[in-house]
């Protein structure tokens, strides 16, 4: 699936999708980071960041609604 990244610089055709929890400057962030291809190597980017841990799961759900309802190729990160 193609997912546009949270910032819109990077559009990426990725094979899985993940939360991972990262402190930055004493604050819990939680980003999804998705695995696609580069070459004949898997490679990570962050698609988006968010606050809490539930706010990343709600987008995490939108996606997976996103690839078995719609016809659009494209997830663009909230």
């Amino acid at each position: 699936m193609w997912i546009r990244t949270q910032n819109n610089r990077r559009l990426v055709k990725v094979r899985e999708l993940q939360i991972k929890s990262c402190n930055k400057l004493g604050s819990q962030v939680y980003r999804i980071v998705g695995t696609y291809s580069r070459l004949s190597f898997l490679t990570k980017i962050e698609l988006g960041r968010y606050h809490t841990l539930e706010e990343a799961q709600i987008i995490l759900s939108d996606i997976q609604y996103h690839i078995n309802t719609k016809n659009q190729k494209v997830y663009q990160m909230k």
